[in-house]
C-alpha cells in the first residue's frame, strides 16, 4: 500500500530553491518531487536529531554523543555512495559509455 504523500509550504531562501532546481534539473523532476525525495531520505536523521534536542537538557553527553554517532554513520554513507559511484564510472569506462 502506497505512502500518504503530504503537501506543505516551506519557505526557502534564494540559495535552498537553486539548489533544488539543480537537483530537479538533474533527476529530471519537479522541484517539490526533488525536495520531497530529499527530505524522506533525510527523515531517519531529522527523527535522531529530534531525539538529541529533546535529551540534551537531561543528558546533554548523551545528546552530544547521539549527534556525534549520527554525523559518523552519514560519513560512512557519503563513503559508499562515493564507492557505488566509482564503481559505475569503471563499469561504464569498460563499456566504453558514459556512467
Amino acid at each position: 500500500m502506497p505512502t500518504k504523500r503530504y503537501r506543505i509550504s516551506i519557505p526557502l531562501n534564494d540559495e535552498t530553491r537553486h539548489a533544488f532546481k539543480e537537483l530537479a534539473d538533474a533527476t529530471n523532476t519537479s522541484i517539490g518531487a526533488a525536495a520531497g525525495g530529499f527530505l524522506d531520505q533525510l527523515a531517519p536523521a531529522v527523527l535522531k536529531l529530534a531525539q538529541a534536542y529533546k535529551l540534551a537538557k537531561a543528558d546533554p553527553i548523551r545528546a552530544a554523543e547521539m549527534v556525534t554517532q549520527q554525523a559518523i554513520e552519514a560519513g560512512k554513507a557519503l563513503d559508499q555512495d562515493q564507492l557505488d559511484l566509482v564503481e559505475a564510472i569503471e563499469k561504464a569506462k569498460a563499456k566504453g559509455t558514459r556512467a
